[in-house]
């Protein structure tokens, strides 16, 4: 159970309403959009945001999906390790590409923007000060500077959110994995 409890049904916003009938038609767990449904306009806000900074821009969602998991696997949020969008999927992003997040750093079949996208997931994570000149450089020699600062800006989305929803203890369990992409 979440550590704080979901806006009950007849409370919900439209908004709200409509993420919590989709989730439970398609086999989700509410409980992330109950949850944030305390502060409807905030969090409708929000994913306006996350969403479609997700799903679109000018960096492949395969990229940004690779960082968001390691970002998961960092912080240990179920709920973010067993989202799968349906954009990265159709950029190639498998479960065989994923489970080499698993593998020890050296053994990774990583091409190199997706290795280099978990090393800044990490980096920034763990210590973003070890974030110099050296390793942009790195990321200028496979990623455009718009590449980066989109990036740079979803990892943080990621372990920012990721990290309220163990804190607040919402974890989805949930036998869908993969999110339908937007349009």
């Amino acid at each position: 159970m979440t550590r704080i409890a979901p806006v009950p049904e007849a409370e919900l916003s439209d908004y709200f309403r409509d993420l919590v009938a989709r989730d439970e038609a398609e086999g989700r767990d509410s409980a992330l959009n109950g949850v944030m449904a305390h502060h409807a306009a905030f969090f409708e806000q929000y994913f306006s945001f996350f969403y479609p900074a997700h799903e679109q821009g000018v960096l492949d969602t395969r990229i940004k999906e690779i960082a968001r998991l390691e970002v998961a696997r960092l912080n240990n949020c179920t709920t973010c390790l067993m989202a799968r969008y349906a954009s990265a999927t159709r950029d190639g992003l498998d479960e065989d590409r994923i489970a080499q997040l698993d593998l020890p750093e050296a053994e990774r079949d990583l091409d190199d923007r997706e290795r280099l996208a978990v090393e800044f997931a990490d980096r920034m994570a763990y210590d973003h000060q070890r974030i110099d000149q050296g390793f942009i450089d790195q990321l200028a020699e496979v990623f455009s500077p718009a590449e980066i600062l989109e990036l740079g800006m979803m990892i943080g989305q990621y372990l920012g959110f990721g990290r309220l929803l163990v804190a607040l203890d919402i974890h989805e369990y949930s036998p869908v994995t993969f999110v339908p992409g937007l349009g």
